[in-house]
């Protein structure tokens, strides 16, 4: 495992990191500067042609819809947390299809910052 790796392990953040300087060690505290970004939100881009329901769970910008999500966030989690979707059981019945970046994805994937997210149910009729 590399060392910055170990920067990811909550242990490892809360760490000190010591410098050497000529002959003098220098210990400081790791800063926001050190892992900056850490705590910051990502913000996906939602499509779907499906009702999103509550519009205050998410911003939006004219075109575009988004919602903030915690880093590390993936396809399930980011569905849990849409109003309308209902339970993961509904998932199936409604034959949910989610792409990431115009490519299908699994409920596990895990979400970057900017990714553009389709939600597609099919659906038919006359």
């Amino acid at each position: 495992m590399d060392i910055c790796s170990l920067k990811n392990i909550p242990f490892f953040k809360k760490m000190i990191h010591m410098k050497v300087r000529g002959s003098r060690l220098m210990v400081q505290e790791n800063t926001e500067k050190d892992f900056p970004m850490e705590n910051k939100p990502i913000r996906v881009i939602i499509n779907s042609t499906y009702s999103l329901g509550d519009i205050n769970a998410f911003t939006h910008n004219g075109d575009n819809i988004f919602m903030e999500l915690e880093p590390g966030t993936t396809v399930e989690g980011m569905l849990l947390k849409m109003p309308s979707m209902g339970s993961p059981e509904r998932w199936d019945d409604i034959m949910l299809h989610v792409f990431v970046n115009q490519e299908i994805a699994g409920f596990d994937q895990v979400l970057k910052d900017n990714d553009v997210i389709d939600l597609l149910v099919p659906a038919s009729g006359g």
